[in-house]
């Protein structure tokens, strides 16, 4: 599982989008959780959630 903050200016969304695309082309099972409002870390409640319940999607 990738998660991206959309202001995380330390792993840019490209670095992102670029790791997710290699993992589904390399068939590798993945997801990318996008969270606009955030940066290097998952901060808000609701967000924090939101991760947690997609970490636990098998």
């Amino acid at each position: 599982m990738i998660v991206q903050g959309g202001i995380d200016f330390r792993v840019g969304i490209e670095q992102g989008l670029q790791a997710f695309q290699a993992a589904q082309l390399k068939g590798i099972k993945s997801k990318l959780v996008y969270f606009p409002e955030e940066n290097h870390w998952v901060l808000g409640a609701q967000n924090a959630i939101t991760w947690q319940r997609n970490s636990s999607d098998g």
